[in-house]
This record gives C-alpha cells, sequence and structure tokens, in this order.
C-alpha cells in the first residue's frame, strides 16, 4: 500500500519534522511504503495522502475529491490567524476562508491525527464534530535525558530558561514582569533566554524592564537539550484563550527532557490535565499576577529537591504522555483498521 506525506518545506521544523518521522515509521512497520512529497505531481490517484495542515488538505481534495486522506491538525489555524500579525482586512478575510476548509476537512477526512483532547472538545463545539475517526498524540520531539538531571549544583540556586521566538503569543513580556519580580524575593535569581532574535531580546529585557543581567544568546537545536539542562526551572506562559487551551507545545517536552521544572499556565488543558500527578511542576493560573505568581514560586524555591526524586517523578510522564513507542505501536493498529475498512 502506497502513502505519500504532503507537505509544503515552509511547514517543516523541528517539531513536526519529529511528528512526521513517527507516522512513516509507523507506517513502514505495517509493510507499507512511504514517502514525503512536497509537490501533488507525486501523488497518484490511489495512493494514501497524509497533510499536516488543512490548506494542505484543500489542494488534495480539490485536485481529487476521493483522495483518501489522513490530515494532521498540530492547531487551530482560524483562530491562530486571529492572534497573528497579519493586517485586519486580510486577518478576517483568511479567517473566515480557514473556518470554511477546517469546517470541510473534519467532513471529509478520513482519519484526523490530533494533538490534544482539549482539540477534539473543540471541534465537537465549534463544528458538532462527532465522529470517532481522530488518533491522540501530543507534540514532543526529545527522550529523557537521565544525566541532564545530574549537572552539578542544577537544584540548589535559582536559575531559568526561556527558550523560543518572542512572538506576543509567546508571552515574553509577561515572563520578563514575573521574573522581575522574583528577582525582588530572590536577589540570586537569574534569567538565561535562547532565541534566535537576539536584537528584539536585548531590547526587551534590558531597555523595556531593566534587566541587564539577563543572559542572550542562540543555540542550534542539536544542542538545546545540553545547554537546558544546566538549569533549574523554565518558563513558558500563555493565555487562557482557545489556540493554547487545544496547544501542546513542544516546550514543555524540551524543559522536562532536560530536567527542567516547569513554569506552566494551567491554560494549557492538555498538558495540566496528563501532568496532574506530577510534585515538580509549578503550575500558574493567571500569568498576568506577576507578585503572586513570584510568590508562589519563592514558596517553591523553598523546597530541597533531589535529582533522583525530580527524575522519577518526570519519568512516570514520558513512560506515558510523552511515549513515543507506546504511540506508534496505538497508531499502528489505527492504521491497520483503517486499511482494513478502506478496502473490504
Amino acid at each position: 500500500m502506497e502513502y505519500k506525506i504532503y507537505v509544503d518545506e515552509r511547514d517543516v521544523n523541528d517539531a513536526t519534522s519529529y511528528y512526521i518521522a513517527i507516522i512513516k515509521e509507523t507506517i513502514k512497520i505495517n509493510g507499507n511504503s512511504c514517502e514525503i512529497v512536497y509537490s501533488l505531481d507525486q501523488v497518484l490517484l490511489t495512493d494514501i495522502v497524509v497533510v499536516i495542515k488543512v490548506t494542505s488538505a484543500f489542494r488534495v481534495y480539490r485536485r481529487n475529491l476521493k483522495q483518501r486522506l489522513i490530515v494532521w491538525l498540530q492547531g487551530i489555524q482560524p483562530e491562530e490567524m486571529l492572534i497573528s500579525s497579519t493586517p485586519l482586512f486580510y486577518k478576517i478575510f483568511y479567517y473566515s476562508a480557514l473556518r470554511l476548509l477546517e469546517w470541510f476537512t473534519l467532513r471529509k477526512a478520513d482519519l484526523l491525527l490530533l494533538v490534544s483532547d482539549s482539540m477534539r472538545r473543540h471541534y465537537e463545539k465549534v463544528y458538532g464534530y462527532k465522529k470517532d475517526n481522530f488518533f491522540l498524540m501530543p507534540c514532543f520531539n526529545l527522550a529523557l535525558s537521565e544525566k541532564a538531571f545530574y549537572v552539578k549544583d542544577k537544584y540548589t540556586h535559582p536559575s531559568f530558561v526561556y527558550a523560543g521566538s518572542l512572538d506576543n503569543w509567546q508571552c515574553f513580556s509577561e515572563i520578563l514582569q514575573t521574573y522581575k519580580h522574583i528577582r525582588l524575593l530572590l536577589p540570586n535569581a537569574t534569567l538565561t533566554v535562547f532565541t534566535a532574535e537576539q536584537n528584539k531580546a536585548e531590547f526587551e529585557c534590558k531597555e523595556k524592564y531593566g534587566l541587564k543581567d539577563v543572559v542572550i544568546k542562540y543555540i542550534p537545536q542539536d544542542r538545546i537539550q545540553e545547554e537546558l539542562s544546566q538549569f533549574k526551572y523554565g518558563f513558558i506562559l500563555r493565555k487562557d484563550i482557545s489556540v493554547n487551551n487545544v496547544a501542546t507545545p513542544t516546550k514543555l517536552n524540551s524543559y522536562m527532557s532536560a530536567g527542567i521544572i516547569p513554569i506552566v499556565s494551567e491554560s494549557l488543558n492538555d498538558f495540566i490535565n496528563h501532568s496532574y500527578l506530577c510534585k515538580y511542576i509549578i503550575r500558574i493560573n493567571n500569568i498576568e499576577a506577576f507578585e503572586n505568581n513570584a510568590v508562589q514560586i519563592k514558596k517553591f524555591e523553598k523546597r530541597k529537591l533531589n535529582a533522583v526524586d525530580v527524575l522519577d517523578d518526570f519519568n512516570k510522564l514520558f513512560m506515558s504522555y510523552y511515549n513515543k513507542e507506546n504511540y506508534m505501536n496505538e497508531l499502528s493498529e489505527v492504521l491497520s483498521n483503517y486499511e482494513s475498512n478502506t478496502f473490504d
């Protein structure tokens, strides 16, 4: 059986590449051939096509309405458009178009790969989606590194890190304001920012918020886990909106794989629901309650941590929520059933 994973090169990054690799590997384990293609000219009418965006799904259906299609939905594109920096007129136009494409894709796709149950509930609420043709797997791309938990003095002083872009939805401003209050309570706290947007980070940290001691640098993806392993806490703050409610940020996996205690918004519903038994996570209810959040972090900082305990705590989550082998086994069964139902 022939599978084609159709992607736009612009949509491929570290997170999507890992997810696509899992899909491709699972398809091959099932005894089928699979090829990543960048043009629909490489797709045959008899192929089963996998895409990673509703816009790609539309291109496939525009070419052949009967094409067998599997769609990975890593985010809710219409709502993402609303919080983008796109000019208002185009934002409204594209939002409406994406809503139509999303509705059509949910109605027509043979199988949906969703990143969270919160996403499924969102589609149920917005479009009345009540089918059972879906598979759930969060976004992640790193396995647990045990040695990262045993870095010397890792858990003995309040070292904070933020890794990622500085887009508004990443709430970098709220992170800096939180850290500013932390410094008042924990004068020995440090903050390091890993980002490609170094000039913007310099302005935000040092000019806008007066945080002159923040270390700012760029780290290649292949070194990120090693670099992250030097820190105790990692920020991942998000506003309580639908885009974040359904999301499963790869950053959470990156932090925890390096033994970092995440300071995470409760708005990330899926992660919060799956990690409720984890003791070494700081859950933030309101990201704009800067002083209260700093007090909460200071209270946590008073705890004496043991690397063995943190590792054991995080390992439970990696054995379930971030377990690649489990997802591949489950997806293998789902694909086998899909193939049987399709060709019987």
